[in-house]
Order: C-alpha cells, then sequence, then structure tokens
C-alpha cells in the first residue's frame, strides 16, 4: 500500500472511480444480454409494467434546457393570405 505523501490529496481530479466504473460496465453489459430474450427484454418490462416504465422513462427527461431561440411566426389571415412577422420572437 502506498504511503501518505505530503501535498497528494488522493485521486487526481476528473478520475474515475475504479468500482463505480466496473458497477456501471456489468449493468451495461447485462443489460444488452437481457435485450436478446424476448421475455425478459426492456419491451417486455415495459409492456408489463407500462406505469413503471413511464416513470423511469421520465427521469431521462431533461428538467432544464439553457440557450434561446430565435423563430420566426407566420400569420394567417382570415381571407387567406399570409404575411411573415417582422419582429423575431425570442423565447
Amino acid at each position: 500500500m502506498a504511503k501518505f505523501q505530503q501535498g497528494n490529496s488522493g485521486r487526481p481530479k476528473g478520475a474515475v472511480n475504479k468500482l463505480n466504473k466496473t458497477v456501471k460496465e456489468t449493468v451495461l453489459y447485462t443489460f444488452n444480454q437481457l435485450q436478446n430474450d424476448p421475455t425478459h427484454n426492456l419491451e417486455a418490462f415495459a409492456r408489463k409494467h407500462p406505469r413503471e416504465f413511464y416513470l423511469i422513462a421520465s427521469k431521462l427527461i431533461p428538467t432544464e434546457m439553457i440557450g434561446s431561440t430565435e423563430t420566426i411566426i407566420k400569420v394567417t389571415i382570415p381571407d387567406e393570405r399570409q404575411i411573415e412577422a417582422e419582429n423575431i420572437i425570442r423565447i
């Protein structure tokens, strides 16, 4: 076992924890193996437990997005003429 040295605070910044990496790789491998079994794949789970599947899927949707977008709105006049809005709306 390496001895603690002054100024060495441990794992370097940004280094991946080996245990976390191993667990994630194992879970991903197992998930991929189960996808080949039609009775135990994700689709079968979703059909049997739709509420739980959508609960899990909803956690994958981002809850916040940062950025801006510009769009041009086309307005339809009742007499079927279309005009393009001159102002750009910022959302």
